[in-house]
């Protein structure tokens, strides 16, 4: 598995992380996740 960071910030309590995680070798047809 690799996260690749996009971009990071902080809102009061509450830390946000956009980036895309990618799954090697374990999904042939969506190998990636965005959130």
């Amino acid at each position: 598995e690799e996260l690749q960071c996009l971009a990071t910030w902080k809102d009061g309590r509450n830390k946000y992380l956009v980036g895309t995680l990618k799954f090697v070798g374990r999904n042939a047809v969506n190998n990636e996740d965005k959130f």
